[in-house]
């Protein structure tokens, strides 16, 4: 007898009811995908909410692993490393989502292995070329210069040919 439980209908009715509730929010969200300058992606950990020129994103750490849980906001809790953080006004959107890991837990009830594991589509964003960067990522991006490979994974995420 496994001690993990499965993901189901009520958890699928779950995930429509959150990933819905997702869709209604505007901006970066925790949990989407983020093309830094020098082609790496990395997801957006978390979002400050701090007003104007103040609000900021945080990507993940890659050194540290990572979870996400699907709130019933639509919004994600971040559980792992931070990376320094970008300035909102920094983003676009480059118009194609991809597919991303969630959790939450089964039936809504917590505790030890009762976690169920999905995916969700989540938009892709790009920091802008000359963006004010924070200094850990100014050998990558200072000055800015794309190269072949970020220019071409730019081009493929933003659907251009």
């Amino acid at each position: 007898m496994s001690t993990l439980v499965e993901f189901d209908e009520e958890d699928a009715q779950t995930l429509d009811e959150r990933t819905d509730a997702r869709e209604e929010h505007s901006g970066p969200l925790a949990g989407d995908l983020l093309l830094l300058p020098n082609g790496e992606i990395r997801r957006i950990a978390a979002r400050h909410n701090a007003g104007g020129d103040r609000d900021r994103v945080q990507p993940t750490t890659p050194t540290c692993g990572s979870s996400f849980f699907l709130c019933e906001t639509g919004r994600a809790s971040y559980s792992g490393g931070l990376d320094p953080a970008i300035s909102t006004g920094a983003l676009k959107r480059t118009g194609r989502t991809k597919r991303a890991n969630f959790w939450f837990f089964h039936h809504g009830f917590p505790g030890a292995g009762r976690g169920v594991y999905f995916k969700v589509e989540v938009p892709v964003w790009y920091v802008t070329a000359g963006a004010d960067i924070p200094t850990r990522y100014e050998e990558e991006a200072e000055p800015y210069e794309p190269t072949p490979a970020s220019t071409e994974r730019i081009r493929e995420l933003r659907g251009v040919e």
